[in-house]
């Protein structure tokens, strides 16, 4: 069968991973309206097509099943325009946003004569699916209560709007929790059955009551049994279960790490019984435990197996002509249940009914190096643009410039994705770093280029790194030289200096060369330095006045690692590789704003290299302790031998080649030496010639990123 896949977004890649293991299912074409990303993804998966629009590929493309991978609210809109194409549908969760929307997939399903399966594949999961069998066989009697819960502390992050994003989630019906009630919704409605009403519905945010909710309570009433869906923005650790209670037991399934607990009602003192139920929970915990480390090392416990389970049984159900393993009835069973749920909530009510609209923006200087260029008013009326606008560092320019009093254009991939904030400080112009008209048509007018935009995660292809990194750049320099823009600003990296200490152990200064010989795998590195390359080439052929910043490591509110943090941190243990005796260079992203802002107020700075790492330079050993003082913590670094993981990521890189794989692994050569290096970076240059002091230090950096007070 011909499958096709429109939205390109993070979760296509778990739906890719899935149909490859689905046999006689060939993934023939991707949509998204970014035809950029939907090229990477095609490429990604081989011989697929990529499209822009829909209805072109359905009308070239031959396919059997299309799945719905967009954001909820075109869900029905673009499924019905599949089936009526004559495609079997499977949509991403919610299926639809409301009631109405999906009666209307129903009908276009029966009338196309097509399946329509929903993506509830929480359903699938081991522990889920171990909880249901064990409910069906009537071991835990008639259920009477069923809790859920879902923590949402490692994704939530993700939809703070932090960064110049302003995620989609803000615009649905019940805001960011409608993109996980669903998941909770059809888990209780798997064990309790006959679900009749929502009736009661709480919200609270207890970091900050002024501030939308991060915690949601949905009580559920049935015809002889009740349910509790809890979610949480904030509590940690990671958490997602949920607890059947019957009439002669309770089943436990915890859907992170994959184990069902079974108590069966036992009839005895009571004394005894709390001894024996702790041996009971811990046998159960510990043999669930070792048969999934068993299933992870042959390689039959994959990364959401639920997946692969459902699409398998909606593929089946497509050639034996059977019911879908969610049929689209489910989906609607979901959609009232949200209704219902938003109307009980006035808070949540209000999401999705307007346009968001720009709330309150800060305007007085946030920083001493913004107070000197506003009262100066260095950069009043000065007509900047910015690449990456909606980035990390991006988007912290942009606020800085607007305070500083220029006129900002911000170059935006997608104007409907902007945050509130970006969109009231700064002129929108839509368009890709690799579209060059786009680029040319938002250069127009502008007097100064701040280039931020790229690819900074060495988890992409060369060819992505490539395309927007180095050729990205060449657009922006040739659309800054027809335009006679009287200054660029191209934001580097430090990682052009390579990993390896000079000789002598001396400080890295700006007039360090870069590596002869960089790692294979070494995309970030390799596309910073050929976009450097270019950037003097214009300098030299075109008389482009340019000037580089080489920043180090950044962090801070939105972005970034926590310094200190390490490899990972299990409990009170930080794994480090190596000793942590290493110097890092960790900057905080206001601190490389503020250079941004004086290079920008200095013309002498035309034709420069500045490096910008904070002072004093930290070894990760000090960062670690910082840490620990802000957060109160008392953990411990637990050094992993950086030989060993050289010589793991050797072995990964060299299956790779093996395989083709475009994407680098997950822990390369590159990556270790990286966390290894130890170099200081001189940054006097910078302090001497731009008056640049780094006036955020480690600790008050962290606890901005942390949102911790004083």
């Amino acid at each position: 069968m011909r499958v096709a896949l429109v939205g390109c977004g993070k979760i296509s890649n778990a739906h890719i991973s899935a149909l490859n293991a689905v046999k006689d299912v060939e993934i023939a074409a991707v949509c998204d309206r970014d035809i950029y990303l939907a090229e990477v993804v095609a490429k990604k998966i081989g011989k697929a097509r990529a499209y822009g629009d829909l209805a072109e590929m359905l009308e070239k493309e031959q396919l059997d099943a299309v799945h719905i991978l967009t954001p909820p609210s075109s869900h029905a809109p673009l499924a019905i325009q599949v089936m009526e194409a004559g495609c079997h549908v499977l949509v991403e969760k919610p299926m639809a946003l409301s009631v109405k929307d999906a009666d209307r997939m129903i009908e276009a399903a029966k009338k196309n004569k097509v399946k329509l399966c929903a993506n509830h594949n929480y359903l699938f999961k081991p522990s889920v699916a171990k909880a249901r069998e064990m409910v069906r066989s009537g071991a835990i009697g008639d259920v009477v209560y069923v809790n859920s819960y879902y923590g949402l502390s490692a994704e939530g992050g993700s939809y703070s709007g932090g960064g110049g994003h302003y995620h989609w989630a803000w615009q649905l019906p019940g805001g960011p929790f409608t993109n996980f009630l669903p998941h909770l919704g059809y888990l209780q409605l798997a064990f309790l059955k006959d679900i009749t009403d929502v009736i009661g519905v709480t919200t609270n945010n207890p970091v900050d009551p002024d501030a939308p909710s991060t915690e949601l309570t949905v009580l559920l009433q049935g015809k002889s049994s009740s349910g509790v869906m809890n979610f949480s923005m904030q509590a940690k650790p990671y958490a997602k279960y949920i607890d059947v209670y019957g009439t002669n037991g309770i089943v436990h399934a915890d859907l992170v790490r994959e184990v069902c607990v079974t108590h069966k009602d036992l009839r005895m003192p009571r004394m005894l019984s709390k001894v024996l139920f702790n041996i009971e929970d811990s046998i159960q915990l510990t043999l669930g435990t070792i048969a999934n480390v068993f299933g992870v090392l042959t390689g039959k416990l994959k990364n959401m197996p639920e997946m692969q389970v459902l699409l398998k049984e909606f593929y089946r159900s497509i050639r034996e002509d059977t019911a879908p393993p969610v049929p689209g009835e489910d989906g609607r069973k979901i959609a009232e249940m949200m209704e219902k749920a938003w109307a009980l909530s006035e808070e949540l009510s209000r999401y999705g009914k307007a346009a968001k609209q720009p709330g309150e923006v800060r305007t007085e200087p946030l920083t001493a190096v913004e107070r000197r260029l506003k009262e100066n008013k260095t950069l009043a009326g000065k007509k900047v643009l910015v690449t990456g606008a909606t980035g990390f560092l991006g988007s912290r320019l942009v606020g800085a410039l607007y305070r500083s009093g220029a006129k900002v254009t911000a170059l935006v991939r997608s104007v409907g994705g902007v945050s509130p904030e970006i969109a009231k400080q700064a002129n929108l112009v839509a368009g890709d770093l690799r579209d060059a008209a786009a680029v040319e048509a938002a250069m127009k007018g502008i007097d100064t280029v701040i280039h931020c935009a790229a690819i900074t995660t060495n988890q992409a292809t060369w060819d992505v790194h490539n395309a927007v990194n180095i050729e990205g750049t060449g657009a922006v320099l040739e659309a800054a030289a027809k335009a006679g823009v009287k200054q660029v600003i191209h934001v580097s990296s430090v990682a052009v200096y390579g990993l390896h200490n000079p000789p002598g152990g001396r400080t890295v200064n700006e007039s360090t060369p870069f590596p002869s010989r960089p790692d294979f795998y070494a995309h970030y590195m390799r596309s910073k330095i050929g976009a450097e390359e270019l950037v003097f080439e214009y300098r030299k052929e075109k008389d482009l006045p340019v000037t580089v910043i080489r920043p180090g490591v950044l962090y801070g509110p939105g972005g970034g690692r926590p310094p200190g943090r390490g490899l990972m941190q299990i409990g009170n243990f930080n794994l480090t590789i190596g000793g942590a005796r290493n110097f890092m260079p960790y900057t905080y992203v206001d601190n490389v704003v503020d250079a941004l802002l004086l290079i920008a107020a200095t013309p002498e700075s035309e034709g420069q290299t500045y490096n910008i790492v904070d002072e004093p330079q930290v070894r990760l050993r000090d960062a670690f302790r910082v840490k620990n003082t802000v957060t109160g913590d008392k953990g411990m670094i637990i050094p992993i031998p950086a030989f060993v993981l050289n010589s793991m990521a050797g072995l990964m890189e060299g299956s790779s080649r093996r395989k083709g794989a475009s994407t680098p692994p997950k822990i390369t050569r590159y990556v270790v030496r990286s966390a290894c290096r130890n170099i200081k970076y001189d940054t006097r240059k910078a302090q001497s010639e731009l008056g640049w002091i780094p006036e955020v230090t480690l600790t008050e950096g962290l606890r901005h990123m942390l949102g911790i007070e004083d």
